[in-house]
């Protein structure tokens, strides 16, 4: 290989972008993610939950979650908030550690956008980037899934 050559990159499978609608106005829909407390509420599809955790929400911040998962167990979800704009946008690192099962799916990038809803509420629109493998992107895709569906419960239809 040529030294002045890129070293070949990880293949990406793919992306997955989820949007709903939150009857909540947008500085409630992103106070639901500001805290360890308020993900403790609805982050988690089913029984998935978060258990324990920190975060220093802010540009630069970093986050840790300890979660219960259902397929694997225990597991930490870390990462870096390298974006926060306050009602608006987020955008955060996201890499599971501290399970041999999660850890070699890598870094990932979320990117959350907020706006008004035509109809009334908030309009949420998330990206989540980076997946190694089909079935990852699928798992994280039914996990934002639930997960939504457990803040529109908390937080407003």
């Amino acid at each position: 290989m040529n030294p002045s050559s890129p070293s070949p990159a990880i293949p990406v499978v793919a992306s997955l972008t989820v949007e709903r609608v939150i009857r909540a106005p947008r500085s409630r829909v992103f106070a639901a993610f500001a805290s360890v407390d308020e993900l403790k509420q609805w982050f988690g599809p089913g029984e998935c939950h978060v258990t324990d955790g920190e975060m220093r929400f802010e540009s630069g911040g970093s986050y840790r979650l300890t979660m219960l998962t259902t397929d694997f167990g225990l597991a930490d979800l870390v990462g870096e908030y390298r974006e926060v704009v306050p009602d608006r946008r987020l955008v955060f690192t996201w890499r599971w550690t501290g399970n041999e099962a999660m850890e070699p799916w890598g870094e990932m990038l979320v990117t959350l956008e907020l706006d008004d809803a035509p109809e009334g509420g908030t309009r949420l629109v998330l990206t989540h980037e980076g997946f190694l493998a089909p079935e990852i992107r699928e798992g994280h895709e039914e996990g934002w899934d639930g997960s939504f569906e457990k803040l529109k419960r908390c937080h407003g239809r």
